[in-house]
C-alpha cells in the first residue's frame, strides 16, 4: 500500500558547479544509500556529463549539500523520503522537447496543462501523456502476439523437453514448450512496468489514481510484471500495433532511466534498497537544438570527432564539437570530419551564461576548421546575440542565448527553427 504522505525534499538542477542545495537527512540508511547512488551515477556512461554529489555541511546538524548538475528526476530513499530534482527548463517544455527529439511527434498540450500545474514534475507530465496514450490502446484493444511458454500438461503440445521430461517427478504429464497467442507479451509488459514506475514517482494524486486504474486493467487482461532489459526494446512497430508507438516510446524512456538498487552496508544488519528515475537533461537539450537546427537550414548538421595534429611527432588531441555545419561534410580515412568541408562549428552548453573556458573551447573548434564558432545555451529571458572578434583573425565567436520562452508558444517548434535559422544561418553561413 502506498504511504499517505512522504517527506518531500525538492531541489533545482544546478546550472553551475558552485551552487548547491541543503537537504536535511537524519536517517543513516538514507545517507549511505544516497552516497552509493551518487557514486554509481557519476561512474555511469549514461550520465557521463552529469553530476550528483552529496557532502555533509559542517555548519549545520543533519544537513547535507546536494549538487545535481544536468540531471532531473526523483530518488526514493529507503526511509520513504523523496528527493525531487527539478530541471532548469520548465517541466512541460522539457516534455515537448523530448517528444520532438525522440518520437518526432507534437502533442496537443492544452488539456495536459490544465490538469497539471506548472509546479508538477517532468515525470508527472510524461506519465499523464502515457496514461492518455494507454487509454487509446484500451479503446483499440490490447495487442496479442505469440509468446513462448513452458508447462507440464497431460497432452503433447509444441516441443517435448526431453531433459525436463526425464527429471520430472509427476507421472502422466509431458514437459513441453509451445507458442501461444497472448496479451502477456513484451509490449504490454513494457506498458505495465512503465506505469508501475510512473505511479511510484508521480506526485499528483489524481494522476496516481488514473495510473493505478490502468495497472489494474492490464493485470485483469492477464499481463504480468517482469524485469525488462534495454536489449529487449528493439521490436517492430507494424500495422497491427501502430497505435502503441507513442506509449511504447514513453515506456522505453521511463524504464531505461529507472534506477533500482539494493546495497549491503557495513555495520547494518540488512541490505537497504530504494529506487528512482534520473534523466540526463543536457543530452536532451543538445539533441533538441541539433535536430531543430538540422531541419531549419539546408546545410548538414552533425556531431563528430576531429583531432588536433602535432606537426612533427604526429601526436593527436581529441576534439568533438557538438555541431559541425557544412553543405557537404566529409570524413577522412580515420572517420574524422575534414576541416575543409566545415562551414561553421558550434558548442552547446546547458547552463547559464558561458564563461571564458567555454569560449576558449569554441575558439579551439573554430581554429581547427578555420571558421567562425558559436555557443548556444538556454536563457529564461530575451538576450542579445553577442559577437566576439578574435584579434588578428577574420574569425569570431558568437554567443547565442536560446530563449526558452519560445517553448511556451503553441508553435514552439516552428519558433525554435526560425530563431536558430536567423541566428546561425544568416550570421555565419
Amino acid at each position: 500500500m502506498r504511504k499517505e504522505s512522504l517527506n518531500l525534499e525538492t531541489i533545482r538542477e544546478n546550472p553551475e558547479r558552485s551552487e548547491h542545495y541543503k537537504v536535511k537527512l537524519t536517517n543513516n540508511k538514507d545517507i549511505k544509500y544516497l552516497e552509493e547512488v551518487t557514486e554509481d551515477v557519476n561512474n555511469s556512461p549514461k550520465y557521463s556529463i552529469s553530476e550528483l554529489k552529496v557532502n555533509p555541511d559542517p555548519s549545520e546538524d543533519d544537513e547535507y549539500k546536494l549538487v545535481a548538475k544536468n540531471l532531473a528526476g526523483v530518488l526514493q530513499l529507503p526511509s520513504g523520503t523523496r528527493l525531487q530534482i527539478d530541471p532548469k527548463i520548465d517541466s512541460i517544455n522539457l516534455v515537448k522537447m523530448w517528444f520532438y527529439t525522440n518520437l518526432n511527434h507534437k502533442i496537443d498540450y492544452k488539456e495536459t496543462e490544465t490538469i497539471l500545474s506548472q509546479g508538477d514534475s517532468y515525470f508527472d507530465f510524461l506519465a499523464l501523456i502515457l496514461h492518455k496514450e494507454i487509454q487509446k490502446i484500451f479503446r483499440n484493444g490490447l495487442n496479442k502476439s505469440y509468446v513462448r511458454e513452458k508447462d507440464k500438461k497431460r497432452y503433447l503440445k509444441g516441443k517435448l523437453l526431453l531433459n525436463d521430461q526425464i527429471n520430472q517427478i509427476e507421472e502422466n504429464k509431458f514437459s513441453i514448450e509451445y507458442e501461444e497467442l497472448s496479451k502477456d507479451n513484451l509490449p504490454n509488459k513494457m506498458l505495465l512496468e512503465a506505469l508501475s514506475v510512473a505511479r511510484g514517482v508521480a506526485k499528483n494524486d489524481s494522476l496516481q489514481r488514473s495510473l493505478k486504474t490502468d495497472i489494474r486493467q492490464l493485470r485483469k487482461a492477464g499481463v504480468t510484471r517482469s524485469k525488462i532489459s534495454e536489449s529487449e526494446f528493439d521490436f517492430e512497430i507494424n500495422r497491427q500495433n501502430h497505435y502503441y508507438e507513442k506509449a511504447l516510446g514513453i515506456s522505453k524512456h521511463i524504464i531505461s532511466n529507472t534506477y533500482y538498487d539494493e546495497i549491503n552496508i557495513d555495520n547494518l544488519e540488512n541490505s537497504i534498497s530504494g529506487y528512482g528515475i534520473l534523466f540526463n537533461t543536457y543530452n536532451l537539450f543538445e539533441s533538441y537544438i541539433r535536430k531543430a537546427l538540422d531541419e531549419s537550414i539546408q546545410e548538414e548538421v552533425k556531431k563528430g570527432s576531429q583531432k588536433f595534429r602535432e606537426s612533427h611527432k604526429g601526436s593527436k588531441i581529441n576534439a568533438e564539437p557538438d555541431l559541425l555545419i557544412g553543405s557537404n561534410l566529409q570524413t577522412d580515412n580515420e572517420n574524422l570530419y575534414r576541416p575543409d568541408t566545415v562551414q561553421a562549428v558550434g558548442d552547446i552548453k546547458y547552463k547559464g551564461k558561458p564563461n571564458n573556458s567555454n569560449h576558449y573551447q569554441a575558439m579551439a573548434y573554430g581554429v581547427i576548421n578555420e571558421v567562425d564558432a558559436f555557443l548556444i545555451y538556454p536563457s529564461d529571458v530575451e538576450k542579445q546575440v553577442l559577437k566576439y572578434d578574435i584579434n588578428n583573425s577574420a574569425r569570431m565567436n558568437i554567443e547565442v542565448p536560446f530563449p526558452t520562452h519560445l517553448l511556451n508558444r503553441k508553435d514552439y517548434l516552428e519558433a525554435t527553427k526560425i530563431y536558430l535559422s536567423e541566428q546561425i544561418k544568416e550570421k555565419l553561413l
